[in-house]
């Protein structure tokens, strides 16, 4: 395995199918939305989250590197548990 195959996987890109990139870095472009969710949960408590209205509740990322590196390395183990929520940033 090359050199940029390894930093391609490492960076998840192979995710990225028909995904519109901006900028110098190649920045995932967003579409404007004029909604927002009614809260933000950290993903260290996604969890243990049980009932109640998710669909309009976000999960962040704002916490200790650690916690993001979990969903990092292995995407699709938090796919199914991030989907209950309205957005994830």
């Amino acid at each position: 395995m090359s050199e940029r195959d390894r930093t391609f996987n490492a960076y998840n890109l192979p995710l990225l199918r028909d995904v519109e990139l901006t900028g110098a870095w190649d920045v995932p472009a967003l579409a404007p939305c004029d909604e927002v969710p009614d809260d933000l949960v950290g993903f260290n408590y996604v969890k243990s989250l049980r009932g109640g209205d998710l669909r309009r509740d976000g999960v962040h990322f704002f916490l200790d590197d650690y916690q993001f590196e979990r969903v990092w390395r292995r995407p699709d183990l938090y796919v199914r548990m991030l989907a209950r929520f309205w957005c994830v940033c």
